[in-house]
């Protein structure tokens, strides 16, 4: 069965859930956020999450973030999370 990782950025917390072609969730990862640590914070919670659940070894991954993407050129355009 193949699995897929889906990953959501949130302003003061982090998930991620592997699921299957079914849509059934197999697995969760959730973290909080620490803001002051910045984009670092995050890349360090995505790590996590990857090799907490890589062990299903999915064939694609999705992100969500509270912000716009250019995909054209793969770039965070703003994050509406922004430190106050």
């Amino acid at each position: 069965m193949k699995h897929y990782l889906g990953i959501e950025i949130g302003g003061t917390k982090f998930q991620a859930v592997i699921g299957d072609s079914n849509s059934n969730i197999i697995e969760r990862f959730r973290s909080d956020v620490d803001r002051n640590l910045g984009a670092d914070g995050i890349r360090d919670e995505i790590l996590k999450a990857f090799f907490s659940l890589n062990k299903y070894n999915p064939v694609s991954i999705g992100i969500g973030f509270g912000g716009p993407v250019d995909y054209e050129k793969g770039e965070i355009c703003t994050s509406h999370q922004k430190l106050k």
